[in-house]
């Protein structure tokens, strides 16, 4: 028998039909309310249908007729149609199937003299493949043939045993795509890769030539690229809204493992058709993985003076695979500095102590950047010439969750140097100061190391025997803060 393998490209994954075999038996179970169907009937004995003679008919119609975009194929050779039928007169029976007003096959008669309910089987031979497009309903036809007397016969559904007809097809279930999605259904993202802890969402759509009814269940068989079983033969959920009356749509959600290994992982799909469970078919598609690698950079602008604020630029860039989950940035300020605060478009940052931590929840895509994240300290006066500052990223889908640290950001404090300020006095009434002379004290501030001082405090105590002072000037921009006669 032969096989065929068909690959075809579907946007960002491969779909692949596996191997399926030509031609598939199939069994549809004939009802006393004159149903053909693909649902076996229930093991409970019923009154049967009589069938009178002189060409007394039954017919039998496929329940529902062959649903849009599919058909039905009676392949070549012999069809099996089983009555369960009694007759106390010595019927003679016939079996014919139909597609409207056209006959497809027709049995011989067969006599039928008994009161027990007996299962026959009545052999329709046809010479070459028949099809049955869509909309049309095959029928099976019962003749009572006998042309003398009243001699009827009963056809059962069930008595003992089931009426049916079973018959090789080339149609039948059908995987008719897989594809790997970021989001459920009804989404149709895709992602050209999928990184350690992303969703996964595998759906699958099955169709049959009987109607959506007819295709059972899916599973899912998921496969990494050392061929390690991940998932196996799981059963995959239907998504009801989806389906169409030829075809039921299924979803799996997959969380790619944290250890998750780089390269083309399978998805196969197996859809089940009816209940005796043993016509299958299955297709697989391929999606990627990529691990993700993250990289952080940590730069600043010119020198940090002692006493003022400096700021630090955080750049998180992922060289790999998308990112998603919490990243965290954690940075140990050295002695001299402290926090102030920490922001950035979707950073949150907080500070214990010298530890300054930030967490955003984006997702970004390989060979993208997180928004620069911008950290404010204080300089205090203590702090040193220079002071050498390493910050580091995590997320628990890279590097194994082990943090990632940036490069060594060494920054010199500028201290400013007041020490040549000088302080001047002059006697407003002439001559060598005199007890009740008002005299006049001006401080002149003068930075020599070339490093903007702020945060200025000046402190002059007064002598005894100095009363009644007054400050008649101060820079523009400073307060005073004087007491006792200021």
């Amino acid at each position: 028998m032969p096989w065929f393998h068909a690959c075809v490209v579907l946007l960002l994954l491969n779909l692949c039909l596996a191997p399926a075999a030509m031609a598939a038996t199939k069994v549809l179970y004939a009802y006393d309310n004159g149903q053909l169907t693909r649902t076996p009937q229930a093991a409970t004995n019923t009154a049967g249908v009589v069938i009178v003679s002189k060409n007394g008919i039954k017919d039998y119609v496929l329940t529902p007729a062959v649903p849009a975009g599919k058909s039905l194929v009676l392949s070549a050779g012999t069809i099996n149609v089983g009555l369960v039928s009694t007759s106390a007169d010595s019927a003679t029976l016939t079996a014919s199937l139909w597609d409207g007003t056209t006959q497809v096959g027709t049995t011989s008669a067969a006599q039928i003299s008994t009161t027990t309910p007996t299962l026959r089987t009545y052999p329709v031979t046809l010479a070459s493949a028949y099809t049955l497009v869509a909309g049309r309903s095959l029928t099976l036809r019962v003749t009572n043939t006998l042309t003398g007397g009243n001699k009827s016969a009963t056809v059962y559904q069930y008595n003992g045993a089931r009426s049916s007809l079973s018959f090789s097809t080339t149609t039948f279930v059908n995987v008719d795509s897989v594809a790997a999605y970021s989001a459920a259904y009804p989404a149709v993202a895709t992602q050209g890769s999928y990184a350690p802890l992303n969703n996964v969402y595998v759906r699958a759509t099955i169709s049959d030539p009987f109607g959506a009814a007819d295709v059972s269940a899916a599973r899912l068989t998921l496969t990494d690229p050392s061929s390690v079983i991940k998932v196996n033969a799981a059963t995959i959920t239907e998504v009801v809204a989806a389906a169409t009356a030829s075809s039921k749509t299924f979803e799996y959600q997959y969380t790619l493992p944290s250890n998750a290994a780089a390269g083309t992982w399978s998805a196969s799909v197996t859809g089940l058709e009816g209940t005796e469970g043993t016509v299958t078919h299955t297709a697989a598609a391929t999606f990627q993985v990529v691990l993700p690698s993250m990289t952080i950079g940590k730069s600043h602008s010119g020198s940090f003076t002692a006493g003022t604020n400096g700021s630090y630029s955080l750049v998180v860039q992922n060289s790999g695979g998308a990112v998603s989950g919490t990243t965290t940035v954690t940075d140990t300020l050295p002695a001299g500095l402290s926090y102030v605060s920490g922001s950035g478009t979707g950073w949150s940052c907080g500070a214990v102590g010298q530890v300054v931590t930030c967490t955003s929840s984006d997702t970004i895509a390989g060979g993208s950047s997180f928004p620069t994240l911008t950290l404010v300290v204080a300089v205090a006066g203590s702090a040193g010439n220079s002071v050498n500052n390493v910050a580091s990223v995590s997320n628990p889908s890279v590097n194994g969750g082990v943090a990632i640290n940036s490069n060594t950001d060494a920054t010199t404090i500028l201290h400013p140097d007041l020490s040549t300020s000088t302080k001047t006095v002059v006697d407003l009434n002439g001559g060598d100061a005199d007890p009740g002379d008002t005299l006049r004290y001006t401080i002149t501030l003068t930075e020599s190391a070339a490093a903007a001082a702020g945060n200025i405090s000046v402190t002059d105590n007064m002598p005894a025997g100095v009363t009644g002072f007054t400050v008649v000037g101060t820079p523009a921009g400073s307060t005073n803060a004087s007491t006792g006669g200021g």
